[in-house]
């Protein structure tokens, strides 16, 4: 299953990629965070690795692995692999500067197993929609911090 979405932020590119490595950060943007684990690596180093711990109510919880699989700075561009037992998610990361401004395009291939195979036609509308609510989340929360710090 293949998607892109995109967002625009009120950021220049280069505070926005500070942030997208800033590991704390990311419990203010990513619903249902609990904690992040730094396996391998540092936050911008190809290869590197975290395991990521989410509730997702109703007493669920997921673990997902995150490998940062390619960065190119000078270009702003970014591509992970994330991992859970039932899928694989390919994300390849755009950042196109527009003045003051950035474009956030995120392209993504998703892998199901075992049984999520059978239902992965029926869920690209709901992933599509998350994955969109989390880069405005991510939008939302990137303006106010660094407005907060000026």
């Amino acid at each position: 299953m293949r998607y892109t979405v995109e967002t625009d932020i009120n950021l220049p590119v280069n505070e926005v990629m500070e942030l997208l490595v800033d590991m704390d950060f990311m419990k203010e943007w990513q619903e249902g965070l609990v904690k992040t684990e730094q396996l391998t690596g540092t936050a911008h180093e190809e290869g590197s690795m975290f395991k990521h711990y989410f509730d997702l109510g109703d007493g669920k919880r997921t673990v997902m692995t995150e490998t940062l699989m390619k960065i190119d700075p000078e270009h702003h561009e970014f591509d992970l692999l994330f991992e859970t037992g039932k899928m694989k998610n390919y994300n390849m990361n755009y950042f196109i500067e527009e003045g003051e401004h950035t474009k956030w395009i995120c392209k993504n291939r998703n892998k199901y197993k075992g049984m999520r195979r059978l239902t992965a036609p029926f869920v690209k509308g709901p992933e599509r929609r998350h994955r969109i609510n989390e880069l405005e989340t991510f939008a939302t929360c990137a303006a106010e911090k660094m407005h907060h710090h000026q």
